[in-house]
């Protein structure tokens, strides 16, 4: 309410004409006002309601100032017409929204409805959705009757629904198995229209197709990053020769988001070890004792063929006892020999190998050291080892030498007990299981002692058979007769001897010496003797091959040492040709410095940046002899540019030895890969002296230094087959020094009626046989636009290459040479370590006993008898008491 107050000078000719002054109304619809007018004693009121004005525009808004492409506006735009001051007019009528348009780069139109709003006098609008357009602020354009209006909504990337490769390896792809991808994948994740998303939430993994292909990556599933990408390196890939996809696939909320498949094919790889193939008659007999039949190993590689490129040193045939998984102590290792002329050159040959002495079961595998890490099995064989030709007849187990006498007791009368009897090969294994007949047993006199009265057997027999069945002959007990004849103190011999085996040569009898007494006392004091006697001898034998063994391990290792310093002295000398002067012999620690020194010095040369061709040869194997720009390297730079750039079409190129290893790699690379075959090349034999020669004479002096182009290239490896692959590619193309002297030099030749060959020149240029020259194209472009044959190192580094081969092999030989002497030294001062002096003396004792007791049962045999009367002492010399003789025996 307000009170309203005018002044009568203002606004007196209004009054007098009855109307009130002006009076003004509300910018605003809402803001109704109360008026009261008052005059004199009157008073009088009213109220002003505003009014919405003309429509001036067409007002707008929005619920939201973003949207994502392919989404529909969430809630809807709100149209109303407004009058200058922002109040709403009630221009839209419910036939209106047929008349409404709307405008939009990519708007789907299809989904919009207009509804009217008759409480509001409005027009909302939803569905409102982009397809397609460019990401950013949008303008959607609102038209009716005239009125049009704009708003702006920013428009964001769709949901994640796809996954695009942004960078990778060249392809098509072509992989060596085992080896990985240098290059990197990235994958970017992207709406449906491709436009890059950096959601966070969404994994993306790496898959191979088919899962029979292993491949190794750094990491084989992760989020994308801030920016949407995601890098995968793969470190290698693993499987059989074909076709493969790495497929890369994306998940959001366990939903899958599809992406890019990448095709490859895997080739084997023909330098990498994968098996060893051993050949030997499988038909042959492991005869113990005698040599095994030649095992054949080569090793396979990758691809199938074989690998000559190891150390022989690095194969071994290992050989144990028994049958097992894995090696038992102990096992043989032994070592290749070198193939003889018969033999192929692709295989190892172990030959003249000694199969065990014993018979049974053993296992034979193969191994190859590829390098530190890692060795290469071959499958295990197993073999029976049996025995050789029966050669005699033998017990299983020896038995003590018996000593028995006459007496009345049975057990002073056994000779053997329980012994069983087997036919024995040369080296003691049983034999002849197939054999049976009949044994005689029999007495008799040793070698070189003359026939006397001879004891007998049982039953007063002087020999007796036994039955021999499957090779093998028991015998339960077999004792002299009561009261045996014989002689007192003297050596018999019990003999086996087989009979009707049916052999070609007869088997060695098994002669077991036993000792006679006419008394019990005297056997009892034989027999301890004897016994005594046995355990000397042994522990003798066994010192006497102990020391044996000794000398002949320090005979040995004499032998090595003067071998050594004799190769020593050759390889220094050798190393002196080359710079290298060592005047005296130098320890391990001081060739490794030098090794070290020239070590750094040749890297350093190595990390110069020179000329290379730059692309990879993903092709290898015995049959494949390289790429063409590989295979040369050319020193000029002049030179090297414009033959690449003659060759430039055949640089990539392929050579193989074999037409079928070119068709083969034709059909794995699906024929992308260009080839050329050895076998398939047919160019003139020998060398042609240049044109303007002729019988020995130039015809002319020509300027610009014509040489043949072939004559400059540097072959890296099999110069005979190179040189058939540049004759074809090059021919007798001349290389001079500039076009000049190159045209000059065809004219000359022309007018001595010579056919000219192409001819190229250092700057650049070249004139074809038929004499064309000029042109871009019969110019080099500039070194850098070109895959260029590589540089030669210098000179320099292949003298310290040598030099370093030298060094490594004079380290082999200190390295060597001192662990011999320190073996030398070991071995000598074991010779006269107090232990070895101690155990000497043992043996020198041992000795005296053995030969005392052999004198005392020799003087029995020589005929000293014992007295008449049983009761008195037998006769044998006795002596003081001594130390027991198994307190001598020393440790062996």
């Amino acid at each position: 309410r307000i009170k309203v107050n005018w002044t009568a000078d203002d606004y007196q000719s209004d009054v007098v004409q009855g109307k009130l002054p002006d009076v003004r109304v509300p910018k605003q619809v809402k803001e109704e006002r109360f008026c009261q007018v008052s005059y004199q004693e009157l008073s009088v009121s009213f109220c002003i309601v505003p009014c919405p004005d003309e429509p001036a525009r067409l007002k707008v808004t929005s619920p939201q100032s973003t949207l994502r492409l392919g989404e529909t506006l969430a809630g809807h735009i709100k149209l109303e017409f407004v009058d200058q001051y922002d109040n709403i007019t009630k221009k839209f009528t419910p036939t209106c929204t047929e008349n409404i348009t709307v405008e939009a780069e990519g708007l789907d139109k299809s989904k919009i409805n207009f509804t009217w709003q008759e409480s509001s006098s409005s027009v909302l609008v939803t569905g409102l959705q982009f397809r397609s357009g460019s990401l950013g602020p949008r303008e959607i354009i609102f038209s009716y009757d005239g009125f049009t209006e704009r708003v702006i909504i920013k428009l964001t990337e769709g949901v994640p629904s796809q996954l695009q490769l942004v960078s990778g390896p060249e392809q098509p792809l072509q992989l060596i198995n085992g080896h990985g991808i240098p290059t990197p994948f990235v994958v970017q994740l992207c709406d449906n229209w491709g436009n890059p998303s950096p959601d966070q939430r969404v994994v993306v993994e790496i898959r191979s197709s088919p899962p029979t292909i292993k491949v190794s990556a750094s990491v084989m599933s992760q989020p994308v990053d801030a920016e949407g990408k995601a890098s995968f390196s793969v470190n290698s890939v693993t499987g059989q020769r074909g076709y493969y996809q790495l497929d890369f696939k994306g998940s959001f909320n366990r939903k899958p988001i599809p992406g890019p498949s990448v095709s490859f094919t895997v080739i084997p790889d023909p330098n990498k070890p994968v098996r060893l193939q051993v050949d030997y008659v499988h038909s042959a007999k492991f005869l113990a004792g005698h040599t095994f039949p030649v095992f054949a190993v080569t090793v396979v590689s990758d691809e199938g063929s074989p690998i000559v490129t190891f150390n022989p040193a690095k194969l071994s045939m290992l050989l144990w006892e028994g049958v097992s998984s894995k090696p038992t102590h102990p096992t043989t290792e032994l070592k290749c020999n070198k193939p003889m002329a018969n033999e192929k050159k692709d295989s190892f040959y172990f030959r003249d190998k000694l199969i065990p002495e014993h018979v049974g079961k053993y296992t034979i595998q193969f191994s190859l050291c590829v390098d530190k890490k890692e060795v290469l099995l071959s499958s295990q064989i197993t073999i029976n080892v049996v025995a050789g030709l029966p050669v005699k007849l033998g017990p299983l187990v020896q038995p003590t030498t018996p000593v028995v006498s006459n007496s009345s007791d049975i057990s002073s009368r056994i000779l053997v007990k329980d012994m069983t009897l087997v036919i024995k090969d040369s080296f003691g294994n049983p034999a002849g299981q197939e054999l049976s007949g009949k044994v005689v047993v029999s007495i008799g006199c040793p070698d070189g002692e003359s026939s006397r009265c001879l004891p007998l057997f049982e039953d007063k027999t002087s020999s007796f058979q036994i039955n021999l069945e499957e090779g093998r002959a028991h015998i339960s007990r077999l004792v002299i007769m009561e009261n045996s004849p014989g002689e007192n103190g003297s050596r018999y011999n019990l003999i086996f001897k087989p009979k009707g085996l049916n052999l070609p040569t007869s088997l060695l009898p098994f002669e077991l010496l036993f000792h006679f007494y006419n008394d019990a006392e005297n056997q009892r004091r034989m027999s301890e003797l004897s016994r005594k006697r046995d355990e000397l001898k042994n522990s003798i034998e066994k010192y006497d091959a102990m020391c044996s063994t000794f000398c002949e391990l320090r005979k040995g290792l004499t032998i090595q040492l003067q071998d050594i310093a004799e190769k020593e002295t050759t390889l220094r000398v050798e190393m002196s040709k080359r710079n290298l002067d060592i005047s005296h012999p130098l320890p391990s620690s001081d060739i490794d410095k030098l090794i070290r020194d020239k070590t750094i010095e040749a890297e350093t040369i190595e990390r110069v940046p020179r000329r290379k061709f730059s692309v990879t040869n993903k092709f290898g194997g015995p049959d494949v002899l390289g790429m063409v720009g590989h295979l040369a390297l050319i020193l000029d730079d002049d030179a090297a540019r414009v033959i690449s750039w003659h060759l430039v079409g055949d640089m990539d190129c392929i050579i193989t030895r074999t037409t079928e290893t070119a068709q083969r790699i034709y059909r794995d690379t699906r024929g992308v890969q260009q080839v050329m075959a050895l076998d398939s090349i047919l160019v003139p034999p020998g060398k042609r002296p240049l044109p303007h020669i002729r019988n020995g004479c130039a015809l002319f002096s020509p300027v610009g230094n014509p040489v043949y182009a072939k004559d400059l290239l540097i072959y890296s490896g099999d110069p005979q087959s190179c040189d058939l692959v540049f004759k074809n590619f090059l021919g007798f193309t001349i290389l001079m020094d500039d076009l000049t002297s190159a045209t000059n030099y065809r004219k000359a030749l022309v007018e001595n009626r010579i056919n000219c060959p192409t001819i190229l020149t250092r700057e650049g240029d070249r004139v074809s046989a038929r004499g064309k020259f000029g042109g871009a194209q019969n110019k080099a472009p500039p070194i850098v636009k070109l895959r260029v044959f590589g540089a030669p190192l210098p000179q320099h580094y292949h003298t310290l290459k040598e030099q370093l081969d030298l060094l490594e092999k004079y380290k082999s030989i200190r390295l060597k040479m001192e662990q011999v002497e320190k073996a030398h030294d070991e071995c000598i001062m074991e010779e006269i370590s107090p232990k070895r002096l101690q155990e000497r003396q043992k043996v020198e004792e041992m000795k005296k006993e053995f030969e005392e007791i052999e004198r005392q049962l020799t003087s029995v045999r020589l005929g000293k008898r014992g007295p008449e009367n049983p009761g008195e002492p037998s006769g044998i010399q006795t002596k003081r008491p001594r130390q027991k003789s198994r307190d001598l025996l020393p440790d062996f």
